[in-house]
């Protein structure tokens, strides 16, 4: 018998039908037939083990076991653990599969009781193309994706907002070619919290042209959270939140390092950022890490011309000190961040005339040629913060968590034309400069084995200078103070997982405004004072409803308190060369959220839906208004004012991956949102226009010293942006365009050193095209195409 499986498995059958179903039902059909010529059927056999990742080591959950021979499977739970039980066939194949890893097949031996160890390792053909890579965590009911290994390796050298693009529903508000803002399902600036490290990013971000002073670079991971997350993270994240994660500092003894190096054809920017990771083998749980970034690039081409003035340059970096025991941790961190970006010359203007011929004119009437030179006008920003944390392992159920930060936002505007006054040449029109503490306060626990959750309080303060050379104060000096209490309870099981929080906030904020005095050379200081507070609400369900689907549903409430820019701010923002006007009578943002997705993971195949509502009341944003211009001695400026109506943003974003041949691997990404003004029931301005991507990835066999080449093709599509208030704008959205681009690259090694490196050409055919979400669409063409290449070598891994 034993002669006739082995003669059926390897010889009868071509190796592409092997891997299929039929071997593994022959094996235990004939299991079967052998084991009933000795004795009668036992169906008291029990299979059991653990799933893990054969890279960290850690537990996999939902991975799908198989036991072909009974058409019975399990899926492994949060500990990768999984049993199968009342088995009759003794022997025969079992089958691990999990999205993303190579499909495992062991031929076992069934005794009275079996404990098994599987691995699983990733599956470079599928991995490197879904460029989203879910991860499991305790709490499994939050809708969220990462950026991580491979797909964030193809992003290194560009910002964020440029990143996180990557990631179905999430869009970029920008300003020209070097400033991007990221935005979550239609909202973005405030109500879009950024954890840099752990710590929530605080600056000038009143802004859309004020990007996050935040280092990519850093990160090992960067994880996008959807819909409102008030409970968890606190007031303003009605929007979503962006995790930028720095890797763990190194646990054994030893030095590593990892260098990147990246060059674009189009500024011709060059980048160069290094890590180094070191513990010491003499203190065991020491270890530390230096991390830095150098980044300059010229002006951007459009596919006709060159745009004059928009060169930048970066100057980061970072150190981080841990000291980890069994029971205890303590780790500081500190990073800063320094940038001067050039504003496009040709976004500023003499006159109302000249204006508003830029806004007709096809190609600027700013002639220019390549240049590092960065002159006025241009932004200057500081981001220095400094974090300390500890946690302490009370008993197996309990761990207190204790972290405390200091930021420190520095930013200065240089408009077009210098000062008149001699002594002011070089100096500012505008600086600013926050302060901002953080403290939070945690306590997890672990009631029984299926629920556990955290109670924790948060608090921060602001203290805000604003300067001016030009006689007026864009926003006034502010100072706030705010805290909040949450409870999070979470309960899971082998197939259900259910969370629910509740949080109060409270902030209180006192401005500092110059009122002039009639028509007085006279002005008097007034200093209102606002208090805004609100509970908040969020329930998650997940259910895995089989081996392969599960369901996830989320409702949250959340609320965000107006900025002082949106109450008070009554002058030019020489960043975009605006004049904005607030309002002082605005009030909070009451955020009602809510989404429902579902998830597909097979061997080689992965999707995932995911439809979302989200209602805000009181909803706040910058209006153009239409026609209307400002004009001082400075020059014509058009007029933005902050209102204030009842919106609601719902849409669908997805993600599609499968391996269509062996080597081939198909993935497709989209996003559509309507965003809808309840108030005049019309469209909004400045919401993304839907989004579809296509691409094919060829993973080539490897040669010589040539490891896992690949070669990318992906199709972009926009449409044009069609529902907008009509003549709500300064100039009608821009047409749709499609944009062709390629990846390719390997792996090698020098001297036992792994080498990554990559080549990539973004708009191939160089398109010429505006995009909707570019602050200066009204003036110039996006940039045309781009060749990158990319160098990572890992020394010491």
């Amino acid at each position: 018998m034993v002669l006739l499986r082995s003669f059926i498995s390897f010889q009868l059958f071509p190796q592409s039908y092997r891997k299929i179903f039929f071997i593994p039902f022959a094996w235990c059909i004939l299991g079967v037939l052998a084991k009933a010529q000795n004795s009668e059927i036992n169906c008291d056999k029990l299979l059991q083990g653990k799933v893990i990742d054969g890279e960290n080591k850690k537990p996999i959950e939902g991975a799908v076991i198989v036991w072909p021979c009974e058409r019975k499977s399990v899926a492994s739970g949060a500990r990768g653990n999984f049993k199968l039980e009342n088995l009759c066939i003794e022997e025969g194949f079992l089958l691990c599969q999990y999205a993303g890893f190579k499909e495992l097949k062991i031929n076992i031996h069934l005794a009275q009781a079996t404990d098994l160890l599987l691995v699983l390792h990733a599956d470079t053909c599928l991995l490197e193309s879904v460029v989203i890579v879910g991860e499991k965590k305790s709490v499994a009911v939050l809708q969220e994706s990462q950026l991580k290994g491979t797909a964030l390796d193809r992003t290194r050298g560009l910002s964020l907002g440029q990143t996180l693009q990557e990631i179905p529903g999430v869009f970029a508000v920008q300003t020209g070619p070097s400033i991007f803002k990221p935005v979550i399902q239609g909202v973005y600036g405030q109500r879009v919290l950024i954890m840099n490290n752990g710590v929530r990013q605080e600056g000038q971000q009143w802004g859309s042209e004020h990007a996050p002073e935040v280092d990519p670079f850093v990160a090992s991971k960067i994880t996008v959270v959807k819909g409102a997350q008030s409970v968890r993270y606190g007031a303003d994240a009605i929007g979503g939140v962006i995790l930028v994660d720095a890797p763990p500092l190194r646990k054994t003894g030893g030095i590593d390092a990892e260098v990147n190096l990246v060059g674009l054809s189009n500024n011709r920017q060059g980048v160069a950022s290094g890590i180094i990771n070191y513990a010491t083998k003499h203190i065991p749980g020491l270890s530390f890490r230096l991390q830095g970034t150098l980044k300059k690039a010229g002006n951007t081409r459009t596919p006709n011309y060159w745009l004059d003035n928009t060169g930048y340059q970066e100057q980061n970096f970072s150190w981080a000190v841990g000291y980890q025991r069994k029971r205890f941790g303590v780790e500081c961190y500190y990073s800063q961040f320094n940038t001067t970006i050039g504003i496009f010359t040709g976004s500023h203007f003499g006159d109302t005339t000249d204006l508003a011929a830029a806004m007709r004119r096809d190609v600027p009437n700013v002639p220019s040629v390549f240049s590092y030179q960065i002159n006025r006008p241009y932004q200057l920003v500081e981001h220095e913060l400094w974090k300390a944390k500890g946690h302490w392992n009370i008993g197996n159920n309990i761990r207190l968590e204790l972290d405390y930060a200091r930021q420190f936002n520095y930013r200065a505007e240089f408009d077009t034309d210098r000062p008149y006054n001699n002594s002011l040449r070089g100096l500012p029109e505008m600086k600013f400069g926050i302060t901002t503490h953080t403290s939070n306060l945690a306590l997890q626990h672990q009631l029984l084995s299926s629920i556990k959750g955290t109670v924790g309080i948060s608090m921060i303060s602001q203290a805000n200078t604003a300067r001016s050379t030009v006689g007026s104060f864009f926003i006034p000096n502010f100072e706030s103070y705010a805290g909040g209490i949450y409870l999070i309870e979470a309960y899971r099981n082998r197939n259900w997982e259910i969370e629910a929080g509740v949080r109060y906030d409270y902030k209180w904020m006192r401005s500092y405004l110059f009122r002039r005095v009639g028509n007085t050379a006279t002005f008097n200081l007034v200093t209102p004072e606002l208090v805004f507070q609100q509970p908040s609400f969020s329930l998650g369900i997940g259910w895995q409803v089989n081996s392969f689907l599960k369901l996830k549903s989320n409702f949250a409430t959340g609320f965000r308190a107006p900025t002082v820019a949106e109450l008070y701010s009554n002058g030019v923002h020489h960043g975009v060369n605006t004049f904005e006007r607030g309002d002082s009578t605005l009030k909070k943002e009451v955020a009602y959220s809510a989404n429902v997705s579902a998830a597909v993971q097979l061997s080689k195949f992965f999707a995932e839906v995911t439809l979302y509502h989200n209602y805000i009341h009181n909803y706040i944003f910058l209006q153009p208004m239409a026609g209307q211009y400002i004009v001082s001695i400075r020059g014509a400026t058009p007029l933005f004012e902050y209102k204030q109506v009842d919106a609601t943003f719902t849409g669908i974003d997805g993600l599609v991956s499968d391996s269509l041949f062996r080597n081939v691997v198909y993935t497709g990404k989209f996003s559509m949102l309507r965003a809808h003004n309840i108030t005049t029931n019309e469209g909004l301005l400045l919401t993304p226009t839907a989004r579809i991507s296509n691409g094919l990835t060829l993973h080539a066999k490897e040669w010589k010293w040539v490891e896992r080449p690949f070669l990318t093709i992906n199709h972009l599509l926009v449409p044009r942006k069609a529902y907008v208030p009509v003549n709500g704008d300064f100039k009608a959205p821009p047409k749709g365009y499609g944009l062709i681009n390629l990846d390719m690259g390997f792996e090698t090694r020098v001297q036992k050193q792994k080498v990554q490196f990559t080549f990539s050409i973004n708009n191939l055919l160089n398109t010429r095209y505006r995009d909707y979400l570019d602050r200066f669409r009204y003036f110039n063409d996006a940039a045309g195409i781009n060749f990158v290449v990319r160098l990572k070598v890992l020394l010491g891994k």
